[in-house]
């Protein structure tokens, strides 16, 4: 049986090679660890009615299956509110922080790494401005990176255009907080840190924000299973990935909770 080590940002997980007798499921998010492509965002427009542009690009080395979609370079757009905390570039920004930082609440069984750049795009909210991100493509089961989103007694709500599933969620930059979902495609938020997917290929995703606080933000990614060694694209391989150890770098204490101004 050979083993190769699989290592992602706060996560370990080994790959075992499996029998011809075990059936291998369909790759998906729900099924096997997997990669998140992140938006890098090139631009943005801090305005009521702003607008951000980035691109997801996953390498020939990876490959997404489900539903037959092969996705190489994605287009993204986002039209909406644009707050001043908006980072892009891959910089830091004037404040010079990563708000992705610490990653636990962003990883999961569908998402073993944390975005490798500190870009966010920030809203407000409660303006009655529509968020839009459309995707120059379809791309399949995105996964929305949220931070902050509410207050410890202050509630905010993303009402989305369709159905979605909240895959994690933990203490994050500005501390430990809640993310639950309400009837309606309803998100809330009380100071909450998580990672929410929408299912199937995916044009476009728009929400409205009723609710106003200091700030909130976000990024966007595809999830994708890397092809191993001498598997050819596309082909079901006999690679069964297993959660071997979770090691979550930098997070051997809990640090006292930050206070949005």
């Amino acid at each position: 049986m050979t083993l190769t080590r699989l290592l992602a940002t706060g996560l370990v997980a080994i790959g075992v090679q499996a029998s011809a007798q075990v059936p291998v499921p369909e790759p998906g998010p729900s099924v096997v660890i997997s990669n998140l492509a992140y938006t890098a965002w090139s631009s943005a427009t801090i305005a009521a009615a702003g607008r951000a542009e980035g691109s997801i690009v996953i390498s020939n080395l990876s490959t997404a299956t489900r539903g037959g979609i092969v996705i190489s370079n994605i287009s993204v757009t986002y039209t909406g509110e644009v707050g001043p905390a908006t980072q892009v570039g891959g910089l830091h920004g004037a404040s010079g922080i990563n708000y992705w930082e610490p990653s636990t609440p962003f990883l999961s069984r569908a998402i073993s790494n944390a975005p490798p750049i500190s870009d966010i795009i920030t809203l407000v909210g409660g303006i009655g401005e529509t968020s839009l991100i459309t995707f120059s493509e379809p791309v399949l089961d995105p996964i929305l990176l949220i931070v902050s989103l509410g207050r410890v007694d202050v509630e905010v709500r993303y009402i989305f255009d369709q159905p979605f599933e909240i895959l994690s969620q933990g203490p994050g930059y500005w501390g430990d907080g809640l993310l639950s979902r309400a009837e309606g495609n309803v998100l809330v938020g009380y100071e909450g840190h998580g990672a929410i997917q929408f299912s199937g290929p995916v044009s476009s995703i728009s929400w409205t924000v009723p609710d106003a606080e200091s700030w909130h933000g976000f990024t966007i990614g595809i999830p994708f299973v890397p092809s191993p060694a001498g598997v050819p694209e596309g082909a079901p391989g006999p690679w069964l990935p297993l959660i071997a150890t979770l090691t979550f770098i930098g997070w051997a204490a809990r640090t006292r909770p930050r206070s949005k101004p």
